[in-house]
């Protein structure tokens, strides 16, 4: 095993990756976007915390707790490790929050408008160099180490009840508190999310692999676990998992956090608690649906 830095600045490591080889062409590339979580301390971009001094501490708190994928590291990592017994893989992890910077939308669209971005255009450019150098460390190291038939895996998690209310509609300073609320407390809780692979796009055009999409997922029916296509989200122009696929076969991938933890307490609802069986279990049936593909 080794780790390799693919981007610092300013003496922190905004993205590095988990090689189970020194060198040469890897089977699987993970890929891991918003798996990070700073809890409040802005290791990433200190700069940040002035242009959003005026969001309550815990509004936005709460905000950048919803906004990472609880749970999609810890999977991805178990994915890692059982495949690396008998392939090569390589496993990208970025180092900050998906609530301030996105780390799967292009740059023009990766800074979260949570704060006056005219206002902070000196953040805003800053943040933007951040995604700029995201995407081109990726596909950089993904053009040059992917194996010819190899495999990119898009790897996330998600909210698991359907609030039918789109994030960008409230990305706003004012609203961030209606924003918590309608993913805390949704109308309809029982209208659970199942395993979604991302596969097309809103015109049905094909984008991800969706042979080996396919493959996976019956994998995961087979083992009971509830899945669906392209839904409730499908690949969307502005997503780097979009872009990548359009160099590489690739499966992306949204978990809901039931598969990956439990409930958390009434007084902290956002602050989900992983479950060790639960990922290693979903992770190890994922890890064999793979292998089954390449």
């Amino acid at each position: 095993m080794k780790k390799q830095i693919l981007y610092e600045a300013d003496g922190y490591t905004y993205i590095d990756v988990l090689t189970s080889h020194d060198e040469g062409e890897f089977d699987v590339i993970i890929n891991c976007p918003h798996g990070y979580h700073d809890d409040g301390r802005f290791r990433s971009f200190p700069y940040v915390k002035e242009a959003l001094k005026s969001i309550p501490k815990k509004t936005l708190e709460t905000y950048l707790w919803l906004e990472f994928d609880f749970g999609a590291k810890s999977l991805a990592e178990v994915i890692f490790h059982h495949l690396a017994k008998t392939k090569r893989v390589a496993f990208i992890n970025l180092y900050y929050d998906r609530g301030i910077l996105d780390g799967n939308r292009s740059e023009a669209c990766s800074v979260r408008q949570i704060f006056n971005q005219k206002k902070y255009s000196e953040t805003t450019k800053k943040l933007q160099y951040i995604s700029h150098m995201t995407g081109k460390s990726i596909l950089e190291f993904s053009t040059s180490h992917l194996a010819k038939n190899g495999l990119f895996l898009d790897v996330h998690s998600m909210w698991p009840t359907c609030q039918y209310i789109h994030p960008r509609d409230f990305e706003h300073e004012n609203r961030l508190a209606e924003y918590t609320q309608a993913i805390l407390y949704p109308q309809n809780q029982k209208n659970l999310r199942s395993i979604n692979f991302l596969v097309h796009d809103a015109e049905k055009h094909t984008i991800a692999d969706v042979k080996r999409s396919e493959s996976v997922a019956e994998k995961l029916r087979k083992k009971g676990y509830p899945v669906k296509i392209d839904s409730p989200y499908f690949l969307l122009p502005g997503y780097r998992s979009t872009l990548y696929y359009q160099h590489f076969s690739g499966i992306s991938l949204d978990v809901p956090r039931t598969f990956l933890g439990k409930q958390p307490s009434e007084k902290e609802p956002e602050k989900w608690q992983e479950e060790e069986g639960k990922i290693k279990q979903l992770g190890q049936v994922l890890a064999e649906g793979v292998l089954h593909v390449l």
